[in-house]
C-alpha cells in the first residue's frame, strides 16, 4: 500500500502511499529439396540442349529462404487486453483449497513453471510492455520507470525479476558501484524487482453474483529484512487511483521502528487521489507467530466481502456498507502488482533490524478462482 498522495499517468495507478520476449519459435526455412528437376517434356522445345544449365543455378538459390530467420527470438508478442483468460487446459490444476466458497471455479492460473515469465499474464517492473507509456503510476516528479516514489529506495531493474525452480523470484540487491539512476535521475545503492499484469490479468470481485477468491503460495523475505518492502496488491485497470487493494503486504521495519517491526498487513485504500483513507489490519510480529518460508494465502473478494486466510486459517475480514461505505468499495477491474521492495526511511544497519542482501519475494504460484453464475 501507498502511504502518500500519487497520481495516475497514463493507464494504471500508483503505490506510492506512505521488454519484450520470446516468440513462438520460427519454423524452419524451406529447402530447395522441394523444388523439382525441370523435365522438359511439357514444353517440347525444337532442340533441347544436352547439358541443360538452367537446373544449376536453382539449387545454389538455397539462401533465398533466408528472410523468415528474420524474427529474431525476443519479438514483442502481440498486445492483449482482452477479458480473463479461459480456464486452463485439464490436467494444470491443482488440488481447490478448502477455504475457496463452494461453487467457484479455477478460471486463470501461473506455476512459473517455464524458464522466464509468461509475457501473455506479466510485464517486468512497472510499464505495460506493449506500450510504455502507459504504466503503474510513479509520482510524477520523483518517480519514473524504476522507482514508484520517494517512500521507495531501491532502483528497479529487470535482471531482479525471473523465473527460477518452479518459482517467481523478486530480488532487492545491493550494487556496488552504486547505480546512476537514468529515470528518475540519482545514485542508488541497492536494486529492487517488480511486475504487474496490466491490461493483460484483471478481474473485478464485485460483479453481482460473482466474486473471486486468489490463491496463492509464496515465501515472503524473512529473517534481517528491515528496510523490506514486499507486497502483492490490486490496482484498477483504468486511469484512475485509488482504489488500491493490498492483499498482502509484509514490511521489515514500518516506516520506523515506532511504528512497527516484522508486520504484515492488508488494507483497502479508497477516497479520492488528494484525499485518501485505508482500512488496514496488521499481523505483528509475522515471522514468529506464523514462522519463515512457505505459506498459503488466500483473498476473496466478492460486493459485500472480503476476507484474507494464511495456511486455511481465516486472519481478517471487511464488510461492504460496515468497515467502509458502500459506494467506495472497490468495484472494477483490477490488475495484479508484485514487488519486493525497499523502504527509503529505514537504514540497512538499523538496530532494530538490519537488513541482509539479497532478499527475495518468491512466489510458487497464483490461482484465480471465479464464482460460476
Amino acid at each position: 500500500g501507498m502511504e502518500g498522495p500519487r497520481r495516475r499517468l497514463c493507464a494504471c495507478f500508483s503505490k506510492d502511499d506512505s521488454a519484450p520476449r520470446p516468440p513462438p519459435a520460427p519454423r524452419p526455412p524451406r529447402g530447395p529439396e522441394d523444388e523439382t528437376e525441370p523435365n522438359p517434356p511439357p514444353p517440347p522445345e525444337p532442340t533441347p540442349e544436352p547439358n541443360p544449365p538452367p537446373p544449376p543455378p536453382p539449387p545454389e538459390k538455397t539462401p533465398e529462404p533466408t528472410p523468415e530467420p528474420n524474427p529474431p527470438p525476443p519479438p514483442i508478442p502481440p498486445p492483449l487486453r482482452p477479458p480473463p483468460p479461459p480456464p486452463p487446459p485439464p490436467g494444470s490444476t491443482g488440488p481447490i483449497p478448502p477455504t475457496v466458497p463452494p461453487g467457484y471455479k479455477e478460471i486463470w492460473r501461473d506455476d512459473f513453471n517455464g524458464d522466464d515469465i509468461d509475457y501473455n499474464k506479466w510485464s517486468r517492473g512497472l510499464i505495460y510492455d506493449q506500450d510504455p507509456s502507459q504504466h503503474v503510476l510513479w509520482h510524477p516528479k520523483l518517480g519514473g520507470p524504476h522507482l514508484l516514489g520517494v517512500l521507495y529506495d531501491g532502483y528497479i531493474l529487470d535482471k531482479n525479476t525471473k523465473v527460477r525452480d518452479g518459482s517467481i523470484s523478486l530480488r532487492n540487491d545491493e550494487e556496488d558501484p552504486p547505480i546512476e539512476g537514468t529515470w528518475p535521475t540519482g545514485r542508488f545503492p541497492h536494486s529492487s524487482g517488480f511486475a504487474n499484469s496490466l491490461h493483460k490479468t484483471f478481474f473485478n470481485g464485485s460483479k453481482r453474483g460473482q466474486g473471486i477468491y486468489v490463491d496463492l503460495r509464496a515465501n515472503f523475505p524473512s529473517g534481517n529484512v528491515g528496510k523490506v518492502w514486499s507486497a502483492i496488491w490490486m490496482i484498477p485497470e483504468e486511469p484512475h487511483w485509488p482504489p488500491e487493494i493490498d492483499l498482502w503486504e509484509y514490511f521489515g521495519i514500518f516506516f520506523n521502528p515506532e511504528w512497527g517491526v516484522d508486520e504484515m498487513q492488508y488494507r483497502i485504500r479508497y477516497g479520492w487521489y488528494t484525499d485518501t483513507n485505508a482500512i488496514k489490519v496488521k499481523l505483528k510480529n509475522f515471522q514468529d507467530e506464523w514462522g519463515r518460508g512457505w505459506h498459503d494465502y488466500g483473498f476473496l473478494w466478492t460486493w459485500n466481502k472480503m476476507k484474507w486466510y494464511i495456511d486455511g486459517v481465516q486472519v481478517g475480514e471487511l464488510t461492504n456498507g460496515e468497515d467502509m461505505e458502500r459506494w467506495l468499495w472497490p468495484d472494477e477491474d483490477m490488475a495484479f502488482v508484485l514487488q519486493n521492495g525497499l523502504m527509503e526511511s529505514v537504514r540497512a544497519n538499523d538496530p532494530a533490524m538490519r537488513t541482509e542482501f539479497p532478499n527475495d519475494l518468491l512466489i510458487d504460484h497464483i490461482t484465480v478462482y471465479e464464482k460460476q453464475l
